[in-house]
């Protein structure tokens, strides 16, 4: 939401500098009018238009690993038992606070509307060459709002009103430049935040004057005299002054006059209007959203990491139902596993070797140092060694160790980010402590070094609240542990019987 709205700024901000630069000073009143009503639009739709779209595959799940790591991680079952931080929703404020200036705006319209009611009410109404006057005593400027114009009644009665002033403010009613006002201002409550719509409202107001300026110098057909009835106008104070009203004397004297006096280049106006939607076309492009595609990659095995120096086997406490669900995930097929135990509830003795986990065997492209029967340390990669002294690594015979080298930086888009927010599908921990889904609103994806994923099964604690566990690791954590950024040499046989405990809870209890 913070870079939707940082776009909406940008893009109204562009677009009115745009207006500024290039619009203003030419003779393009109508265009200039649809072009100012239509950045706060365009900027508010430009950003959520989707433009692009990326295609990105996330793994279809990641099991929480086995390693040493003075990170303390709060594990599925455990997870009950422990008090999770809860950190206040600033997004939730956030909100609130805007609802609540954006009423108070609303108020501050609806009253100056019921203001401008009670005003026209209190006044004589007459109509005139279809044109309704709203006559009052008290009123030294002419002005008008809606369908009615506004003036001084003894002027008026006298015969002392200006034919000029009375074609200006026709032309304001004729072309309902009302509308646009209250439109500028019902944006306004809702788009307080960006200061844009501020000097927007002055512009389109300023644009109105100059529309009734050329309406009322064509009908009147006298320019000189028309500029000096604004010169005149414009040296009186307006007592009276409804907020929404249009007044003949509203903006830059000076420049009315300009504008009034200069002749449209036809080539150069249809030049700016087109280079007009061409700035339109490039904030589209380059300010329309991104739709980040995550879908899940099946056809890869699943891969299962043992030595990832941030968890401890020891530090994780799982309840025995997980402990069998989680087993069944990581490692082997189930008939094996009941294999195994039928073993052991016959003969405690025959019992065969519990299977390692298929990950904790190195792979042919995995780097291993061992001690050979000279006594000499040796550092080789597996697949290049013998099959003798792989089958002695695997069997433990030789005084081997695994280089697992630093863990790469997982690349969570912003779209993945803004998946794990749902409560109904994730339950978040941070750095190992439960939290808040919404507690997510407050990091970015540049915050998180990598992530786990992995899906509740039957027997875990929290099974059918949400789909999956998800355990981010955020990047100031992540490089607090040195061997984090340099990898380590990891002992094989450590690795190995924790693998075995973590399979086996009957042996454990033995």
């Amino acid at each position: 939401m913070i870079v939707y709205l940082l776009k909406f700024i940008l893009c109204s901000a562009v677009l009115f500098t745009f207006y500024r630069a290039v619009l203003i000073n030419e003779r393009l009143f109508r265009f200039n009018r649809f072009f100012l009503i239509s950045i706060m639009m365009l900027a508010a739709i430009i950003p959520a238009v989707t433009v692009k779209t990326k295609v990105i595959e996330v793994p279809a799940e990641q099991v929480v690993p086995l390693s040493h790591n003075p990170v303390a991680f709060e594990s599925e079952a455990g997870a009950g038992t422990s008090r999770s931080f809860q950190i206040p929703d600033l997004d939730a404020i956030m909100f609130w606070v805007y609802l609540l200036v954006a009423a108070v705006f609303l108020a501050r319209l609806c009253l100056n509307l019921w203001s401008l009611y009670r005003f026209k009410r209190e006044g004589s109404i007459i109509r005139q060459d279809g044109l309704k006057l709203v006559l009052r005593s008290d009123i030294t400027q002419s002005f008008s709002f809606a369908t009615s114009m506004y003036t001084n009644k003894e002027q008026y009665e006298q015969g002392m009103l200006p034919r000029e002033v009375v074609a200006h403010e026709k032309a304001h009613i004729d072309q309902r430049h009302s509308y646009d006002i209250v439109f500028i201002e019902f944006l306004t409550c809702l788009c307080w935040f960006n200061p844009i719509v501020y000097l927007l409202k002055r512009a389109i107001q300023l644009n109105h004057e100059f529309l009734a300026d050329e309406a009322a110098v064509r009908e009147t057909g006298s320019l000189v005299q028309y500029q000096n009835i604004i010169i005149q106008c414009a040296s009186r104070q307006t007592t009276i002054s409804p907020a929404l009203a249009s007044h003949l004397t509203f903006g830059e004297t000076k420049k009315r006059i300009i504008i009034m006096a200069k002749t449209q280049n036809k080539k150069m106006a249809i030049a700016k209007q087109t280079v007009a939607m061409a700035v339109i076309i490039m904030l589209l492009i380059s300010l329309g959203k991104t739709k980040v595609i995550a879908q899940e990659d099946k056809s890869a095995k699943p891969i299962i990491t043992t030595a990832v120096p941030f968890l401890t086997m020891d530090e994780i406490i799982l309840s025995a139902d997980t402990l069998e669900v989680k087993a069944k995930k990581m490692i082997i097929r189930a008939d094996t596993l009941r294999i195994r135990r039928s073993q052991v509830a016959q003969d405690q003795k025959k019992r065969p070797e519990p299977p390692m986990l298929i990950s904790v065997i190195p792979r042919a492209s995995s780097r291993v140092r061992y001690t050979n029967n000279q006594g000499e340390r040796v550092t080789a990669i597996f697949g290049d060694l013998p099959d003798r002294i792989r089958k002695d690594f695997a069997d433990l015979k030789l005084d081997g160790e695994v280089w697992m080298a630093p863990k790469p930086k997982a690349d969570i888009s912003q779209a993945m980010l803004d998946d794990f927010k749902d409560a109904a599908k994730y339950g978040v921990w941070i750095d190992g402590s439960k939290v808040e889904n919404a507690v997510l609103n407050r990091y970015s994806p540049e915050d998180f070094h990598h992530f786990f994923k992995s899906k509740l099964g039957k027997g875990a604690r929290h099974y059918g609240q949400y789909t999956y566990h998800l355990a981010l690791v955020t990047q100031k954590t992540f490089e607090k542990v040195p061997t984090n950024m340099t990898g380590m040499w990891i002992k094989y046989s450590e690795q190995v019987a924790r693998a075995r405990k973590f399979l086996d809870p009957v042996e454990e209890k033995n």
